[in-house]
């Protein structure tokens, strides 16, 4: 595919891989990329266009030749709403995504229509089956996407990516029922196409951003989003990793800087930048405490570049070196100083 028509790498990501599986020639018309193929991998068509910057529409209708496993990547988090389709919602299921079905019809969870939130990078795969038919319309976001809402309507789309990680209610779901039934088989490529299809998903945030309860949601957000930060860094401290930075924080999360700052200040008293240096130091102290562990060990399981980074942090929060610390075999409560 020559060109990508001003589309980020983060979205192509999502979309390209399984073109090329697929046997797909994508071709440039206008604002759309749109292919076919009737190889012998599959039938059927996809298109997908970026009508907002950190924003992607797909749609995709194949029928697999032969069984085969697709595989999905991201390269960081994102967000989607999407309507799946004839066998699609059993692949979508099958591969680890946790939907969240998208409103009700008449009393019963609208199956079709679902929402999700990948808060990492990571490789999928999905079983297809030979003679299926798989079906979706897609509307991807990126953190940019909803940074660029924030810098242009402050605090209106506040925790808006939430919502896709929740049960919506009917009025939500036909909200998103109508604005993915706006992708149709065939791209807009008409005068005016690209515009309705940005119009489609700016209504859907207008419409989700104006629905939703603001009577207790500040509070309870607050909470919300301190509780997943603080996730993100003991995962990452589980995995041997340096936990993430507040910037890495804020765009895994979907939210502004400023607001995890708040968030934070509102919860624990203290900044999100503290929080990390203090439960990383509160973990190194458990972790000299197991004497079949090397200093440099310890270094190296709570991700920090080399020996003596490790030696200059925990000594500027405890007053001691991790080798002093272990020979008297305690830990005043850290108190990392605030730079």
């Amino acid at each position: 595919m020559a060109g990508n028509a001003g589309i980020s790498a983060d979205l192509l990501a999502l979309c390209l891989p399984q073109a090329e599986q697929l046997g797909i020639r994508l071709e440039r018309r206008g604002w759309f990329w749109a292919g076919a193929t009737t190889g012998s991998v599959a039938k059927g068509t996809m298109w997908f266009s970026s009508p907002s910057p950190g924003c992607l529409v797909l749609y995709h209708d194949v029928v697999p030749r032969a069984g085969m496993r697709l595989r999905e990547e991201s390269r960081g988090p994102y967000a989607c709403a999407c309507m799946l389709k004839d066998a699609a919602l059993a692949c979508s299921q099958s591969c680890g995504l946790a939907l969240r079905p998208a409103g009700e019809r008449h009393g019963v969870e609208h199956t079709e229509l679902a929402t999700f939130v990948e808060r990492e990078s990571r490789t999928l795969t999905s079983p297809l089956h030979t003679g299926q038919r798989y079906r979706s319309s897609s509307i991807i976001l990126l953190p940019e996407f909803f940074a660029g809402l924030e810098r242009s309507y402050p605090g209106e789309f506040r925790d808006m990516p939430g919502l896709f990680d929740t049960h919506l209610g009917a009025r939500a779901g036909w909200e998103i029922g109508h604005a993915l039934s706006r992708i149709s088989s065939r791209p807009p490529t008409g005068s005016g196409g690209a515009l309705a299809l940005r119009a489609a998903v700016d209504g859907l945030m207008a419409s989700l951003a104006a629905g939703r309860d603001t009577s207790t949601r500040d509070e309870e957000g607050a909470a919300e989003l301190v509780r997943q930060a603080k996730d993100l860094v003991a995962q990452a401290l589980d995995e041997g990793a340096a936990p993430p930075t507040v910037d890495g924080l804020a765009k895994a999360l979907y939210v502004s800087r400023s607001r995890l700052c708040a968030a934070f200040q509102r919860e624990t008293a203290q900044s999100p930048g503290l929080y990390v240096r203090r439960t990383r130091i509160e973990r190194a102290c458990e972790l000299l405490g197991n004497r079949d562990l090397t200093v440099a060990d310890v270094a190296a399981r709570l991700g920090y570049p080399g020996l003596s980074a490790f030696d200059h942090a925990f000594t500027r929060a405890t007053g001691l070196s991790p080798h002093a610390w272990r020979t008297q075999r305690k830990c005043a409560s850290p108190q990392p100083r605030t730079p």
